[in-house]
């Protein structure tokens, strides 16, 4: 039992010894520069004719389903009277005399929409009456008759005591613009 110890504790060494050995001898045989074999071989390959392509899959035509009981196409909107004006509605309906400015700059309150704006103020001051316009951001501004503000280009057409007036642009469902009158109150909670 005594010899058994020694050899124990040697063996791990052997072991490591035995696989550094082998990782020279792999390594060793790596070093070798001649490839000759390796250009022979790549150069048979390239030599070989490539394989024939599959030919293009034949597709088919379309085909249309006829649904049983649907004379006519159920996402015609003339197959219902209900959902499409007579033509001389549409003819009759006079193109809109309101247009929107595209190339008067933006204003820093449009890029909120209206109901997101409190009026927390108003100031009379000698060039002018005033009406403090608190934005989501927490900011004041302050704005006159005749300033822009929400997202449907609200114009400013007067400042009362608890609450701004306004006129804004948006769409008539018909293609056009129609005129909204709208408001701002004065915030109870500042």
């Amino acid at each position: 039992m005594a010899d058994s110890a020694p050899l124990h504790r040697h063996w791990p060494l052997s072991a490591a010894a035995m696989l550094l050995a082998a990782v020279t001898l792999s390594i060793g045989g790596c070093a070798s520069h001649d490839m000759s074999d390796l250009h022979r071989y790549v150069a048979e390959v390239k030599r070989r004719p490539a394989p024939p392509l599959e030919p293009i899959p034949e597709i088919r035509p379309y085909e249309p389903h006829a649904y049983p009981e649907h004379g006519e196409n159920p996402f015609d909107q003339s197959a219902v009277p209900a959902l499409r004006p007579p033509a001389a509605t549409i003819a009759e309906i006079p193109e809109s005399a309101i247009q929107i400015d595209r190339d008067r700059p933006r204003e820093h309150l449009e890029q909120f929409p209206l109901d997101s704006l409190r009026m927390v103020g108003r100031l009379d001051q000698s060039d002018g009456t005033w009406a403090l316009i608190r934005s989501p951001d927490r900011v004041i501004h302050r704005v006159t008759v005749g300033n822009h503000l929400g997202q449907n280009h609200g114009l400013i057409t007067a400042i009362g005591e608890s609450q701004i007036e306004l006129v804004e642009i948006v769409p008539d469902g018909f293609g056009g613009y129609k005129e909204r009158d709208t408001e701002i109150s004065l915030s109870e909670s500042n």
